[in-house]
């Protein structure tokens, strides 16, 4: 034991960033050349990697496997204020990804291939391996060892989840998906830390992940593949439109996600908080909600009293 203790870290940030350290290297020389030639397999290949990575870890460095993956009683209001987080960060990462778009117009295409990828697949089979593959895998290695990791040391739920959040835009390697993905993971990690159950995440990573691929299923169906980088270009003229008409969309996102929020704290640990908290909390969401809202509008309105929207329009014809 003495010997083992000397040579591996304990279970703590020291041992999260190490493990995180491999994964990239993983990501970057093997998972990710494993996708490009062997297709969705690479894709199977990269969430056993990460199961495997996060088991060997917690056997390494001695961390309970109970104690990384804490399974409880499923409650009825932890399990509709996970769904409630998850329509919340639905639409926030879609205001993100569109506002990222309208700069960076590359990512369209980007988002286009990664369509693409996983229809190459049967429906019932790819969605096994895009929504409940990662909701396991993914969740035992970032949520499970690393977050563990870190929460023996650092007690703020926010730092924890602003640090988990920096590490799962990172581990998808992807610019375009950065704060996107980053937004996801930091809302999973706030969910474990909030609820210390493990099936929240899993479930809110599986619904996420079922969603999106979902919609990629419809959209290969609908389009020719051949058409992509003209769909691109289309969509790339209506974006800041789009962004506009979701951040209207969005204003009840910030409201969702307080929301479910105080679904998953339960009555008894929201009467413990303070009024004074809970306050801030609510008006925060709704200044938020106001500010998305009128940004919205002053876009849209700007773009039809300039006489822009119906050129866009024309252009998607």
């Amino acid at each position: 034991m003495n010997d083992t203790e000397s040579k591996f870290p304990k279970p703590g940030p020291v041992a999260a960033i190490v493990v995180m350290a491999f994964e990239l290297v993983m990501a970057f020389y093997g998972f990710s050349l494993a996708q490009y030639y062997l297709g969705m397999w690479g894709l199977v290949i990269t969430e056993i990697g990460c199961l495997l990575i996060g088991l060997i870890a917690a056997l390494v460095v001695g961390l309970d496997i109970k104690q990384m993956l804490p399974l409880k009683r499923i409650r009825v209001n932890e399990f509709f204020g996970t769904l409630m987080m998850w329509g919340g960060s639905l639409l926030c990462t879609l205001i993100i990804n569109l506002a990222l778009f309208s700069v960076f117009p590359g990512g369209i295409t980007k988002n286009a291939e990664l369509n693409d990828f996983t229809s190459t697949w049967p429906a019932g089979a790819a969605l096994f391996v895009v929504s409940v593959m990662p909701a396991i895998c993914e969740e035992t290695l970032h949520r499970g060892f690393i977050q563990r990791c870190i929460m023996t040391k650092v007690k703020s739920k926010f730092l924890v989840s602003f640090i988990m959040a920096l590490f799962f835009g990172l581990f998808h390697m992807d610019f375009y998906r950065f704060l996107g993905t980053a937004f996801l993971g930091g809302v999973m990690a706030y969910i474990l830390c909030t609820t210390d159950n493990f099936f929240y995440n899993m479930l809110f990573h599986f619904v996420n992940n079922l969603f999106a691929e979902v919609i990629s299923l419809y959209s290969a169906n609908s389009l020719a593949n051949d058409a992509t980088n003209q769909v691109a270009d289309k969509l790339s003229g209506v974006l800041p439109v789009a962004f506009g008409v979701y951040c209207v969309i969005g204003c009840v996102a910030p409201l969702l996600m307080l929301g479910g929020s105080m679904l998953l704290k339960g009555k008894r640990r929201l009467l413990e908080e303070s009024k004074k908290k809970l306050i801030i909390s609510i008006v925060a969401a709704i200044v938020i909600a106001a500010a998305l809202f009128v940004t919205g509008c002053l876009i849209m309105f700007y773009f039809i009293y300039t006489g822009q929207m119906s050129g866009i329009m024309e252009g998607l014809n």
